[in-house]
């Protein structure tokens, strides 16, 4: 059975109206959730629901909801839009910072609103088509000041996060808040990423050694930046594999 997208609208009841029937025709669902404040948007997010888009309204939900967002095992990838009806550089720039994939000004037409969905469902088809090769490894150097440099094994990658895994022992001088900058490598070809570690824990995949630990960067960079980077990996895998 085709699985059905279900959308999270944080927003008012008026624009959560507008909003249902041009988004249950162009993804094919009726699966909308609407929240109209901040509180019962962070309920569906700890509920531990896997969502496929999400849009918040920045006065309603805020930065916090965002930071939430991304925080979240099940949601971390899912796409964010922030809508607004107070929009400017300085809060697009923010929202982007935080980890919003895009953003839509209100009130806004039917047309902008499926350009916007179309825009940020393509991006994310395109990233989970171009995972890393299963038969190949990619290596990370992670380069922190008066520490010597560790090497890592790339595990994923998103425009929020970068996970790799290691060998606890050669773990063991690194701190959760640590930052760095890690150094991708594909070949020959190389990408630099300034970085914080946010997790540590054991690696799940089923035939990891009994000694790896998973540990999950956060990319620091402005979005601008890192999406730039990132979209040239990306295509860089896909020209390789």
């Amino acid at each position: 059975m085709k699985h059905e997208p279900i959308v999270l609208i944080v927003d008012s009841k008026e624009f959560f109206d507008a909003m249902v029937p041009p988004l249950s025709r162009e993804l094919g669902t009726t699966h909308l959730i609407h929240c109209d404040n901040r509180k019962a948007a962070m309920d569906v997010i700890e509920s531990d629901v896997k969502l496929d888009l999400i849009f918040a309204d920045w006065e309603l939900a805020g930065p916090e909801f965002i930071d939430a967002v991304r925080r979240d095992p099940e949601n971390r990838y899912t796409p964010l839009v922030v809508t607004t009806g107070r929009e400017s550089d300085t809060m697009i720039a923010q929202a982007m910072r935080l980890g919003a994939n895009d953003h839509i000004g209100k009130p806004f037409l039917e047309k902008g609103l499926l350009n916007v969905v179309r825009r940020v469902t393509h991006r994310q088809e395109r990233r989970r088509q171009r995972r890393l090769h299963p038969d190949r490894e990619y290596r990370v150097q992670l380069e922190r000041t008066d520490a010597p440099t560790l090497t890592l094994r790339l595990k994923d990658f998103s425009l929020e996060c970068v996970q790799t895994t290691g060998r606890r022992e050669l773990c063991r001088d690194i701190c959760i808040g640590d930052s760095g900058r890690l150094q991708l490598e594909i070949e020959d070809y190389r990408i630099l990423l300034d970085a914080r570690l946010i997790r540590i824990e054991e690696d799940p995949t089923p035939d990891a050694p009994g000694d790896a630990v998973l540990l999950t960067f956060r990319l620091t960079e402005s979005h601008e930046q890192r999406s730039t980077k990132l979209a040239e990996l990306l295509d860089e895998y896909a020209d390789r594999w």
